[in-house]
């Protein structure tokens, strides 16, 4: 009984993570047509930047 309940959790592990990479990558080709026939002149070619913080550090005296 305890192998069905971890092959249930894994299962709902796999199938959160397959629905998550779908939605991901459905956002990244949006506008690109099919993912076989690759991009358009209008998809976002550039990755985007993600901004740094900066982090002050003090001494201690």
């Amino acid at each position: 009984m305890e192998h069905y309940l971890d092959i249930l959790v894994m299962l709902l592990i796999l199938l959160g993570a397959g629905i998550y990479l779908y939605k991901f990558f459905k956002r990244a080709r949006a506008g690109c047509g099919s993912i076989c026939s690759g991009c358009s002149s209008s998809c976002k070619t550039k990755p985007r930047q993600f901004k740094t913080k900066t982090i002050q550090l003090k001494k201690i005296a």
